[in-house]
């Protein structure tokens, strides 16, 4: 793994744990729209997850 993956990787790694915050937050809220943003927190963690894995393959992958 190179420098620019390994700055990936962390900016990724953060970015999912953010996420996961502020779903466990509007899953707690009483904000009216929390529900929707629930969903939308979700899908755009799924996406997230997924480029992570994608990324860790890479690594793991001989060429």
């Amino acid at each position: 793994m190179n420098l620019q993956d390994w700055i990936l990787q962390g900016k990724i790694e953060a970015k999912i744990q953010i996420t996961m915050n502020l779903i466990e937050r509007y899953k707690h809220s009483d904000d009216p729209h929390a529900p929707s943003m629930v969903i939308a927190y979700e899908y755009g963690l799924q996406n997230l997850m997924e480029i992570y894995e994608d990324l860790k393959r890479e690594e793991v992958i001989p060429f």
